[in-house]
């Protein structure tokens, strides 16, 4: 009875206790088990997040309650220019339900009490595309003018999101390098950090040609509006 009573006051001490250490060990935790950088950066992002929204300040602040009103907050919030979607605020659900399930194994709580929370339903993409043939690509690059059959070919080659497209620079590219390369705008990509891709050394010898005496924060590409 006693070791019970010890640990009850235990877990009523760590209830008390700030959330943002036991995040910062719970993400710990995460890269012991062999979580790579880019997931351990986004479990713990997504993890303040809702705290912030849920508004937890420690450990015995997690409720169902508080989750609701984070995930409605989360909802509201816009990312990018663009509201969340709901199987984005589900996935921060779920790292929020994880995190309360190891305060239980290290007897922070005595229960999760988000272990049933309540997911959004999540609409299918209905604007999906497939991807075109290597015929239609040709076609398509035949009928386009010689810059905007540049821009055609630079997203075939180098698939990146239409936002980070539309922010990218030259001061991002790395043109003159061998191999070439480019980095993508932080603000505009997911894990908000900058993100190295290879370019193809026909692009950059393309987009050398074209650069004239462009300056570094001048925009690469004018990108096409979709109506």
């Amino acid at each position: 009875l006693r070791s019970l009573d010890r640990g009850d006051d235990r877990i009523r001490q760590q209830r008390s206790a700030q959330i943002t250490p036991a995040i910062e060990e719970f993400i710990a935790g995460l890269e012991r088990l062999g979580r790579d950088d880019k997931y351990t950066y986004v479990a713990e992002r997504r993890l303040c997040a809702m705290a912030r929204h849920a508004g937890w300040m420690t450990i015995g602040d997690i409720s169902m309650t508080s989750l609701e009103t984070g995930r409605k907050s989360l909802l509201r919030e816009k990312f990018a220019g663009k509201p969340r979607s709901a199987k984005t605020v589900n996935q921060y659900i779920d790292i929020a339900v994880q995190f309360a399930g190891w305060c239980v194994e290290t007897e922070r709580l005595a229960a999760n009490p988000i272990l049933r929370a309540w997911r959004a339903t999540e609409l299918p993409n209905t604007h999906f595309r497939r991807a075109a043939t290597v015929d239609e690509l040709e076609k398509l690059f035949a009928a386009a003018s010689p810059s905007r059959r540049l821009f055609y070919r630079f997203c075939v080659y180098h698939p990146l999101r239409r936002d980070t497209l539309n922010a990218l620079k030259w001061g991002h590219l790395h043109l003159n390098d061998s191999p070439p390369w480019g980095e993508t705008p932080p603000e505009r990509t997911k894990s908000r950090r900058r993100e190295k891709f290879p370019i193809r050394p026909e692009i950059a010898v393309e987009l050398l040609a074209i650069r004239g005496d462009a300056e570094d924060d001048d925009r690469v590409f004018d990108v096409p509006t979709i109506a």
